[in-house]
């Protein structure tokens, strides 16, 4: 299931032209951590609240070379994908039946609840005006011309 994409064209080109000019990925990359970075907070509030409540905590904005990143879970809130992408099929898992205490074995039909592309696709104009803000200002310290 693909997700909503801000998609910048020439991005290779963008980030090859910024390194040519004296720029690092490490600027790059933190220009595009926080375009992500400002997406956490909306998407916490868009978190489904279980018993435990700890889904939204695991919310974390992440900048790479060529792109920003929302993404949620981690080891100790494993079913993360499962709340946002759904489970549509009964399975059993094999390692939980011997104890039943632990689990009944088996992970029920969950509908999915997309939080994450939600809160990215509401906010579509405010992530494209953060991106030309953040990595304009970095492209501009070295020189080079916003693509924007």
């Amino acid at each position: 299931m693909a997700g909503p994409v801000v998609r910048v064209e020439g991005a290779a080109e963008l980030s090859r032209s910024f390194r040519a000019a004296g720029g690092t990925v490490k600027e790059l990359a933190g220009a595009y951590r926080t375009v992500a970075k400002q997406l956490v907070p909306p998407a916490q509030r868009e978190a489904p609240v279980g018993p435990t409540g700890r889904l939204a905590a695991t919310t974390r904005g992440l900048g790479q070379r060529t792109r920003a990143v929302l993404t949620a879970g981690s080891r100790t809130v494993p079913y993360a994908g499962v709340i946002h992408f759904g489970n549509p099929t009964v399975k059993t898992f094999a390692a939980h039946k011997p104890n039943p205490r632990r689990s009944s074995g088996t992970l029920g039909r969950i509908g999915a609840n997309p939080w994450l592309y939600r809160t990215a696709d509401s906010r579509r104009d405010e992530v494209i005006q953060a991106f030309e803000d953040n990595v304009g200002a970095t492209l501009r310290k070295h020189g080079l011309s916003s693509p924007l």
